[in-house]
């Protein structure tokens, strides 16, 4: 049976309490609904990522993957904001059901990051519109879609 999750537990599943100082900022500080501290956040839950960028690195391999580290954590902010705002609401529902099937929270937000990717790179590519029906099928075919990849 599925949980119904209020708007503040959605929230708190989405940045987690956190602690420690990083770069002289104390993360309990940070307020993930302001949108910069929540910017904050996602760089500091990617620290390799974070320090490629401020070195000027453009592409970083990870699990074998060459990654572009300012678009890997850009698609999270866009992943974060979606469910901060419950925007579209598939985005949270698809966060929900993979959380209810036991993926780990970084895990389901790297799925949710991964659609939402190619949605934009397919929009761009082929000039077209943003086509939310196209995006909400594809994170329904999550995380059957996301294991495909996973197994290459």
């Amino acid at each position: 049976m599925a949980m119904t999750w209020s708007i503040a537990d959605r929230r708190s599943w989405l940045f987690p309490p956190v602690s420690g100082v990083v770069d002289a900022i104390d993360l309990a500080d940070l307020d993930p609904a302001d949108s910069e501290d929540r910017q904050l956040l996602i760089a500091f839950e990617h620290p390799k990522l974070d320090e490629a960028i401020g070195s000027g690195v453009q592409e970083v391999v990870v699990d074998g993957q060459v990654m572009s580290p300012t678009m890997h954590l850009t698609l999270h902010e866009i992943v974060a904001n979606q469910i901060w705002d419950g925007e579209p609401d598939v985005t949270w529902r698809t966060a929900e059901r993979l959380t209810e099937l036991g993926y780990e929270r970084h895990d389901v937000l790297h799925m949710i990051a991964w659609v939402v990717g190619l949605e934009l790179r397919e929009s761009l590519r082929n000039r077209r519109l943003h086509r939310p029906d196209l995006l909400a099928e594809r994170l329904e075919g999550l995380p059957a879609s996301w294991e495909a990849l996973r197994s290459i």
